[in-house]
């Protein structure tokens, strides 16, 4: 069940307030389309921060889904900003150069922050009295922005 625009307008500076280590993998998700263990592999040489795009390729701890999963993907602006305020935040660097490090410069567990975005969203849920939040999953952030990608040519077109 994906997200409206308002409700998306409403989570992400939630998450950026209030679980600041969950912000940049929903913002991937929802507003660049990345799955979670793609977004938690980003790595600093898959971002180019002038063309503002993000490649999605092979590494070490991942392998894309699948062919159609290699690939460039343009993101906006907030995006790029996302990545910036989580490199500034991330006081241990990743020695692989992976954006999205634990506090030890490690990787995340993906399920183990799978928990923690449920648990975003549950606390969301409560704090604005919309039950809607609190039956997400975090794989529907990824549907969030295929489906407003899709609004948008709809609009763009008509």
């Amino acid at each position: 069940m994906p997200l409206t625009i308002d409700e998306l307008a409403a989570l992400l500076p939630f998450a950026k307030r209030n679980a600041p280590d969950t912000y940049a993998c929903m913002v991937l998700q929802s507003m660049a389309g990345l799955r979670i263990l793609e977004a938690l592999n980003l790595r600093e040489c898959d971002v180019d921060w002038k063309a503002g795009t993000i490649e999605i390729t092979e590494t070490a701890r991942h392998r894309p889904k699948n062919l159609y999963s290699f690939r460039t993907v343009p993101v906006p602006p907030m995006v790029l900003d996302a990545l910036r305020w989580e490199r500034k935040r991330t006081k241990v660097k990743s020695a692989e150069g992976f954006i999205l490090a634990n506090s030890r410069g490690g990787p995340h567990d993906h399920n183990n922050l799978g928990e923690r975005i449920r648990k975003v969203l549950k606390r969301i849920s409560r704090e604005t009295g919309s039950p809607g939040f609190a039956q997400l999953r975090p794989r529907d952030l990824r549907a969030t922005f295929i489906t407003l990608a899709r609004q948008a040519e709809w609009t763009s077109v008509a």
